[in-house]
């Protein structure tokens, strides 16, 4: 597994889990200024390309946040999943949802990979759904 994130808001690291990744020997992080002519390269050797969203759902559309949201995009513009950065790849994509289009993954290639896309978010749900109940009766007896 690569991992590659050239930018991640302090709330969503979570030191102990990458230090756990790491130790498996399966997961090998990648330089964050790696250009996107080396990363399709990796992309060509993956079975499975994630992707997630660069700018939280509720800041997305706050004018407070314009500025940093813009930051953010421009940073990340260079590892859109597209079309060109997809070309010698044969790997399904995900993402989790929701999503932006047109920011972290292309409309194409959103439509290209829709079924995989679509089953992983059914799949979050029904997640989502096994920790409701875990935390409403504390159990996993079901």
């Amino acid at each position: 597994m690569y991992g590659l994130t050239p930018f991640s808001q302090d709330m969503d690291v979570d030191d102990e889990f990458y230090a756990s990744l790491k130790r498996t020997g399966h997961y090998h992080e990648l330089p964050a200024n790696i250009n996107k002519n080396e990363l399709k390269q990796v992309i060509a050797g993956m079975d499975a390309v994630y992707t997630d969203t660069w700018v939280d759902m509720e800041f997305f559309t706050n004018p407070d946040y314009t500025e940093k949201k813009n930051a953010i995009v421009d940073l990340m513009e260079p590892y859109q999943i597209d079309k060109e950065l997809m070309e010698d790849s044969s790997a399904m994509v995900m993402h989790d949802m929701p999503m932006h289009p047109g920011y972290e993954i292309s409309q194409e290639i959103i439509d290209l990979h829709l079924d995989t896309i679509l089953d992983e978010a059914e799949n979050r749900r029904h997640a989502e759904k096994g920790l409701l109940v875990y935390l409403i009766t504390g159990k996993f007896d079901w």
